[in-house]
């Protein structure tokens, strides 16, 4: 892994070869020059012992062990494989049930019994003729149950289960609550977590005709991003409900918030669009599609508010993401802070496809990581609320994990802390030189 360095920069255009660059932006100041910073997530990963076909996720602690573990499908199986003290078991250590397909969604969604062990939902949109269903698997004191404790089913409805999140607890009832994608009657059902886990009845229906993505609008090779994550934007003491919107303003992109309550979810959101709306760019004409992927449950800035980043995987034809800050009134899209990556005399390409965030270091600020031709990272604290300032802040740090696609092939990206050292980690799934696809952790340190 090598360091990369760090540039600030006010406007969209080539720079530099060998630079990764993040800038600050705001609607009225320029942003101020930043110094390079060592990496910290460490060099040397482990890579499973899976071919992958499918997807996967780093679903949460699954046996109460104070260990992050990780869940992949391949070959028609969906593999479960443990955090240990040492890092990730390399080997799987047990099977769930059902047959899964590529078409299958993992994601860890939380300890949605109170039972103190994190649970995963699988979608499988392409089941019962395409309607979809989702089956949700307990933890235990003896890792994941291998069958599935309730399947949930929608009738007159296609592609159920195609997207699948965590949604924190959005009505702080101390039981983790789940959002799923219903493309058939564009909605987003969030189901309710409680004692008995999730059920069938306990849901709020929102309206999501905008969040439907054709991936036919883009070029071969893009895949649907994270469009749901949860984070508690406002600090309340209620997760709110993060929602992507891409395709807004003919893909300008943008995404919305839905706040949480005591009585649930809002089905009325607030948006944030993309903050360069209308600008032409003279390196090139594309469609931002900013939203593509969304991720929160951390605070970037350290002031007390979880913050969301969005990527933009088509700005500027390459890539680019976008961290808005939280707060009192949600979010604050009067700044933010953009980054995009640059390496090997090309810009990464899809850069935020994927996302996810996390703590890497350790130092109680919120980090993220993002996928395109290459896996990268950065470090918070990020400072939204006043450029001048961010030469006094610690350096973004913006580095490279996995190795340099040549051609365009999605780096996917998901986080937890699989060793259970208090430092996020990385698992990044890659093409290697053979065809096949990998999936390699990178561990977290100070």
């Amino acid at each position: 892994m090598g360091l990369l360095s760090v540039l600030l920069v006010t406007a969209c255009g080539p720079e530099p070869a060998g630079h990764l660059a993040a800038h600050l932006s705001s609607t009225d100041a320029a942003p101020a020059a930043r110094a390079d910073a060592p990496p910290s997530i460490g060099s040397s990963p482990t890579t499973l012992d899976i071919d992958l076909d499918g997807h996967y996720d780093v679903v949460g602690d699954v046996n109460g062990d104070g260990r992050d573990d990780l869940v992949a499908i391949s070959g028609g199986v969906a593999s479960v494989f443990m955090g240990r003290p040492w890092g990730i078991g390399a080997i799987a250590t047990r099977s769930l049930i059902p047959p899964f397909d590529a078409d299958s969604v993992v994601a860890g969604v939380g300890d949605v019994d109170g039972d103190g062990y994190d649970d995963v939902a699988i979608g499988f949109p392409a089941a019962r003729s395409g309607r979809g269903r989702v089956q949700i698997f307990h933890g235990s004191r003896r890792g994941l149950e291998t069958r599935p404790r309730i399947t949930l089913t929608i009738t007159s409805a296609d592609g159920f289960g195609s997207e699948v999140a965590g949604a924190g607890d959005l009505n702080g009832d101390g039981y983790a609550d789940m959002a799923v994608y219903v493309p058939g009657r564009d909605r987003i059902r969030v189901y309710y977590g409680s004692a008995e886990g999730i059920t069938r009845g306990d849901f709020t229906a929102i309206n999501a005709s905008w969040h439907d993505v054709s991936e036919s609008v883009f070029a071969d090779g893009a895949a649907t991003g994270s469009g749901m994550a949860a984070g508690d934007i406002d600090a309340d003491g209620y997760d709110d409900l993060i929602v992507s919107y891409p395709a807004w303003n003919d893909f300008d992109g943008a995404f919305y918030v839905f706040r949480g309550s005591s009585a649930g979810v809002s089905r009325t959101g607030t948006l944030t669009s993309y903050p360069w709306a209308g600008f032409s760019s003279s390196y090139c004409d594309s469609t931002p599609a900013m939203g593509w992927a969304v991720a929160s449950g951390v605070d970037m800035d350290g002031d007390g508010y979880e913050d969301v980043v969005a990527s933009a995987p088509f700005d500027n034809c390459d890539g680019w993401v976008y961290a808005f800050s939280g707060g009192a009134s949600g979010i604050d899209d009067s700044t933010w802070v953009e980054f995009y990556a640059y390496d090997n005399t090309d810009y990464v390409v899809g850069l935020g496809e994927t996302l996810d965030a996390g703590d890497f270091n350790g130092d109680g600020v919120g980090d993220f990581t993002f996928g395109g031709s290459l896996a990268t990272y950065a470090e918070g604290p990020f400072d939204t609320s006043d450029p001048s300032s961010e030469t006094s802040t610690d350096p973004t740090d913006i580095t490279d994990l996995s190795t340099w696609s040549t051609t365009y092939n999605l780096q996917q990206v998901s986080a937890g802390d699989v060793d259970g050292d208090g430092y996020d980690d990385v698992a990044v799934a890659r093409l290697t030189d053979k065809g096949t696809w990998v999936i390699e952790v990178y561990y977290g340190a100070p």
